[in-house]
């Protein structure tokens, strides 16, 4: 994945954290009324109690990549910052950015196109590079799903015929389909 994706996807992701977190709360909430009609066996209590412990921790992670792009849109110039927040944070259309800041539809455009790069550099000069990112947030599934989105058509089936969904990447899937995502 290119670093530019990266910055795309982050910024897409953001305005679903709140769902995802919520969401894999809800997982956990259900798993534990589910174990009371298991039973209490070790084997299974160690299994449950693992599926707990890495949904706790996807939440986590998406929690700090909440605080990543907050802290990266603090670090910008307020001008550049304002155009990623209208159209990422707040979901404007181009033409309402256009319409709010007072310029044309293309100039709105070109400054949220600018204001992403910057964005990407600003994330380097934090030290959340490809890498950093790539290591951390590369292997979880909801985030692949948004790469999926800024590739190929190829690329999308292909992904899709390799990649297995688990019954709570399915759950999650299902709850975040009403979020709109941005496309790139």
């Amino acid at each position: 994945m290119k670093f530019t994706e990266w910055g795309k996807a982050v910024l897409s992701i953001y305005h679903n954290l709140e769902s995802v977190c919520n969401t894999l709360d809800e997982l956990v909430l259900k798993k534990g009324i589910k174990s009371r009609n298991v039973g209490f066996d070790t084997e299974g209590t160690l299994k449950l109690m693992d599926g707990m412990l890495d949904l706790t921790e996807r939440k986590i992670k998406f929690i700090n990549l909440k605080l990543i792009v907050e802290k990266a849109i603090k670090a910008m110039d307020d001008k550049d910052s304002k155009y990623l927040v209208f159209r990422y944070f707040d979901r404007y259309s181009f033409g309402t950015i256009a319409h709010l800041v007072g310029a044309s539809l293309r100039t709105a455009q070109r400054r949220v196109a600018a204001a992403t790069v910057k964005f990407n550099q600003t994330l380097i000069g934090l030290g959340f590079n490809r890498n950093y990112l790539q290591s951390r947030y590369g292997n979880e599934p909801f985030i692949q799903g948004v790469f999926e989105r800024f590739n190929s058509d190829k690329r999308n089936k292909e992904a899709k015929t390799t990649s297995k969904i688990t019954s709570d990447e399915l759950f999650i899937n299902n709850r975040i389909q009403t979020c709109n995502y941005i496309r790139a």
